[in-house]
């Protein structure tokens, strides 16, 4: 993590930000302190929420951390106060391909995964302005309407089946899924099914991953497949080199071919 910090303080503009010592984790750290300040959440909401999400990931076979409890994340040291390291991404290495064709290529292939029916794209404030702390999803809020939009989903609890969504720490999850138009009643089983970037964060690899686990999991037909409609996939991803200030986002919905 000092190796990707260091990285990611060189991002930052080089005349107004050294003096803050500004890198990912530290903007990070500064969104959840807001969110604590402001009753949002509590160290001990973000250590079950993490501890709930590093659990789902050793389901399978991506998954990077070892399971923990919220009373084992409480005791580890803070990296950045309020966050400890089982409240940051789970740092990996690796390489993720997807193969992206034409419909009427992908057609005339033996077997395609799932098909792209729906995408859009965002960048979140810059550091000046304090949405990005207030509300650090609000432009990809709309590349998320668009991408459900162009899909034809009119209605996300009985359209969409499975959830990935990109959320760095566990104060920003309510904000990804506000942004999605993930409803309060959706079935929390469905989202992050394979415990989202708290269990695996290959950097930018990130949305190749998260695509290719969607795209797994409704080949497998764990949809909605044979019940009169579609199955679909939402999937979120974003960047994480400054945390969530001028982070790129893109939401894709995928249908099982």
């Amino acid at each position: 993590r000092s190796f990707t910090d260091k990285v990611s303080s060189y991002t930052f503009d080089p005349h107004f930000t050294p003096p803050l010592g500004l890198c990912a984790t530290s903007a990070l750290a500064l969104h959840a302190a807001a969110a604590i300040a402001d009753r949002r959440t509590s160290r001990e909401a973000m250590a079950a929420a993490a501890a709930a999400a590093i659990g789902r990931g050793t389901k399978g076979s991506w998954a990077g951390r070892r399971a923990v409890t919220a009373e084992d994340i409480l005791a580890e040291d803070i990296v950045a106060w309020p966050l400890s390291e089982s409240m940051l991404p789970a740092e990996s290495m690796g390489a993720v391909a997807v193969v992206l064709a034409t419909e009427s290529r992908a057609r005339r292939t033996r077997g395609p995964i799932a098909w792209l029916t729906g995408w859009g794209a965002a960048t979140t404030r810059a550091i000046i302005d304090p949405l990005w702390v207030l509300d650090p999803f609000s432009t990809a809020a709309e590349a998320s309407r668009h991408a459900l939009r162009q899909a034809g989903v009119t209605s996300f609890g009985e359209d969409v089946d499975l959830v990935e969504l990109t959320a760095f720490t566990p104060a920003l999850i309510d904000d990804a899924r506000q942004a999605l138009g993930v409803p309060a009643d959706y079935d929390e089983d469905r989202i992050n099914l394979h415990g989202g970037v708290l269990s695996n964060f290959p950097g930018f690899a990130n949305g190749a991953l998260r695509l290719t686990q969607a795209a797994r999991w409704l080949q497998a037909g764990q949809g909605n497949a044979g019940r009169g409609r579609p199955s679909r996939a939402v999937v979120h991803s974003m960047d994480n080199l400054m945390g969530p200030i001028a982070s790129s986002a893109a939401t894709i919905v995928l249908e099982a071919a």
